[in-house]
């Protein structure tokens, strides 16, 4: 009798476990398509105004026996050199590789490159991921020439979807990750150099919005920034008009100051923004690697205290309105991922395992 209760508690105990995983697996939701870029990605015009309507196709550029229609699309804003009809090149290992190259004084010059590769997983290499690489060389856009001010243009390579999310309110967690590994950062500094206006960045952003004033904001996730090994909170704190301080965590005291993309560009210049607050997480919340040592770095973080708390960043704001606490009023919109290189840097960087799960 004693065996056979054991066993009916072994059983109960067993079922209750797979029970509660799957209801935990159940409760997941994926928000990005195509996490892994199998299906290609759509080439967009390099257009000088961004975030604009007149933004177009150029190219669609797909792997090597794939017929699937991508949902990413790749932005060059700012760019000199379009990446649209470049003849890609399939490598051996199962990955395929679209690159940008210009003769200059019969020198070959790289202005930008995209590989996805996808590994055919034989057993010596299934532990490894499908990777994205995205490379940008601003030396060659700049035509080694600093960019002098903030109202000028700089290029931009960046994967960019749309998410398609239900009310935020209805997720206990969001939780972002993946990996990143830095290849190279060729930094190019010479006379000229400001360390507050030319940077390498390597940026995520999602588009938090609200769905009943349509009013939106920026959520920056900070994966590389070549002047700083971490980077801090993009807004600060005030306790008063004239003491305003960077917070080192969300329980610091005062209200938020938070920038916005386009604050200081008039409509005559060529870099237009978006006009949007920006709430940039410290990049100690995310993860505990440093990128910039060359070895693949994990970023990891939950993003729903963050996103509430740039809703009361927001509201905050004297130029804002419309901003209601609730979470039952927003969703996400853009997810966007890669380069904004302000310097003459020429940088690669490779990124797997991306991840935007809403349990």
């Amino acid at each position: 009798m004693k065996h056979s209760a054991t066993k009916r508690y072994l059983i109960f105990f067993v079922t209750s476990l797979i029970i509660f995983i799957a209801e935990a697996v159940c409760a997941s939701e994926s928000l990005l398509q195509d996490p892994t870029f199998v299906r290609g990605y759509e080439v967009m015009s390099p257009l000088r105004d961004i975030y604009t309507d007149h933004s177009h196709s150029e190219a669609i550029h797909q792997l090597k026996d794939s017929n699937a229609k991508p949902v990413w699309r790749l932005v060059q804003w700012g760019s000199h050199k379009t990446i649209a009809k470049v003849t890609p090149e399939f490598i051996p290992d199962g990955g395929t590789r679209w690159s940008v190259v210009e003769k200059i004084n019969n020198q070959s010059v790289l202005y930008k490159s995209v590989i996805i590769n996808v590994i055919p997983y034989p057993v010596e290499t299934a532990h490894l991921s499908p990777t994205l690489a995205l490379e940008l060389n601003a030396l060659a856009e700049f035509n080694n020439i600093y960019l002098s001010n903030s109202d000028e243009y700089w290029p931009h390579l960046l994967m960019v979807q749309n998410i398609k999310t239900e009310k935020l309110a209805k997720y206990k967690s969001l939780n972002f990750s993946l990996d990143a590994h830095l290849l190279f950062d060729d930094k190019n500094i010479k006379d000229g150099y400001k360390k507050d206006l030319h940077a390498a960045r390597f940026i995520v952003s999602l588009l938090v919005r609200n769905t009943l004033s349509g009013d939106s904001f920026w959520l920056n996730i900070p994966v590389y920034d070549d002047r700083f090994a971490q980077s801090p909170f993009g807004c600060q704190k005030c306790l008063s008009a004239d003491n305003c301080y960077t917070p080192q965590s969300l329980e610091d005291k005062g209200k938020w100051l938070c920038p916005f993309d386009g604050e200081r560009w008039s409509k005559i210049t060529e870099k237009q923004g978006t006009h949007r607050m920006l709430f940039r997480l410290p990049s100690t919340a995310i993860t505990s690697d440093n990128v910039q040592n060359g070895q693949w770095a994990h970023y990891s973080v939950d993003l729903i205290p963050y996103i509430k708390a740039g809703i009361q960043a927001a509201q905050d704001q004297e130029k804002l309105r419309g901003f209601s606490p609730s979470l039952m009023f927003y969703n996400l919109g853009l997810f966007t991922m890669g380069w904004e290189i302000t310097g003459l840097n020429h940088a690669a960087m490779e990124i797997k395992n991306l991840s935007l799960a809403g349990y």
